[in-house]
């Protein structure tokens, strides 16, 4: 079980204990993604892709928990746009 899930449990016992280490276990779970973050973009920035000029949407992607469904997005008819 995960320590914020025990926290979280025990919150009507222990009140201002549970507050106190949930606001410290949320310092590292911040952190921690802002590392990952971090590292990401650092991947995506590498020399042979610098030319980009927006990161935000490979970064989204890249921090996301949803798994894309590549399956379903290949059998959707796709319109060619001419340039």
């Amino acid at each position: 079980l995960p320590l914020d899930s025990v926290w979280i449990s025990v919150m009507e016992e222990y009140p201002s204990g549970a507050k106190k280490s949930i606001t410290i276990l949320l310092q590292f779970s911040n952190s921690y993604l802002c590392e990952v973050g971090f590292s990401y973009l650092n991947n995506i920035k590498t020399k042979k892709r610098a030319r980009l000029e927006s990161v935000e949407k490979d970064l989204r992607a890249c921090l996301s928990h949803i798994q894309p469904n590549i399956r379903a997005v290949g059998k959707k008819p796709q319109a060619q746009v001419s340039h």
